[in-house]
């Protein structure tokens, strides 16, 4: 079992590494892993396990959906799923978007010099206190699957 892993590991290394790999094919890639999971939520189909299998709400639930609030205007409804939303969203869509750019552009996955780590755990922490005092019916209770 240790070797197979190893071997995936290093297979899926070698497909994220920049040996002989172009700014297109390092695009490619990155569309090929982004695809279904944009074709899936422009379908309206659930891509939250946490949704599709237990019924139960995780601490980022609703979170897509406020995004999408705030990128037409709708601060009101984004706050409403997700009280953290006009917060988070822009400081975890701007990591993803960061962290994206600098992959094709440089193939490099390794973080850069700032902090990405400290960034994305305190906004981990905060959705999950959020979402913890949502069940005891604060910011409108949990937000609906």
């Amino acid at each position: 079992m240790a070797l197979y892993q190893g071997r995936l590991e290093q297979r899926v290394r070698y497909w994220f590494s920049d040996e002989a790999h172009t700014v297109w094919a390092r695009l490619l890639r990155v569309t090929v892993l982004l695809g279904p999971l944009v074709a899936t939520w422009l379908v309206g189909v659930s891509v939250c396990p946490s949704a599709a299998v237990a019924r139960v709400p995780c601490p980022g639930c609703g979170l897509t959906r406020a995004a999408w609030a705030l990128l037409t205007g709708d601060i009101g409804a984004a706050t409403a799923l997700n009280p953290l939303a006009v917060l988070v969203c822009p400081v975890l869509g701007g990591a993803a978007i960061y962290a994206t750019s600098r992959y094709v552009v440089t193939g490099s996955i390794a973080p850069d010099r700032w902090r990405a780590d400290i960034i994305l755990l305190a906004s981990v922490v905060l959705l999950t206190i959020v979402w913890a005092v949502r069940w005891f019916g604060f910011f409108g209770g949990p937000v609906a699957v």
